[in-house]
């Protein structure tokens, strides 16, 4: 299921978490099993979700050394891109005039998708560190 993507960002990128559950051997092979899936199913996910998605893996790629994460988000970077250019931006993210807004957040919205598309050309993921992930470098 592509909504647990955020559950294996938080396993493999809480490093204290990870280091003391014992289980860190355990959790990187189910992952590489949960990555097979991901990269047989980049057609089953939604656009900006998709985008989110390709930034923690991109990330996990870059601070983690997972090689198999690369091309998981290489493949929903070209999806979300694909859809990017074929619908326009009041398409993907409409007015709703129940609520009077437009989906702004990290969550399938604006934000979310706009800084993982730029996080992951630019390799500068510090809007991570309000999520208390820290941007451990930063690489053109």
């Amino acid at each position: 299921d592509w909504h647990q993507a955020p559950l294996w960002f938080v396993l493999l990128n809480g490093r204290s978490l990870l280091a003391k559950s014992g289980y860190a051997e355990n959790i990187h092979s189910l992952f590489d099993v949960y990555l097979g899936w991901c990269s047989r199913s980049t057609n089953a996910v939604y656009f900006a979700d998709a985008a989110f998605y390709a930034g923690l893996f991109h990330y996990t790629y870059l601070f983690q050394d997972i090689a198999k994460c690369l091309p998981v988000s290489e493949k929903l970077v070209e999806m979300a891109n694909r859809v990017l250019a074929t619908k326009s931006l009041k398409v993907l993210f409409p007015y709703n005039p129940d609520t009077r807004r437009i989906q702004m957040g990290l969550f399938q919205g604006v934000s979310g998708t706009a800084m993982a598309l730029r996080s992951i050309e630019n390799n500068d993921f510090g809007w991570m560190e309000i999520l208390g992930y820290k941007n451990h470098c930063h690489t053109n």
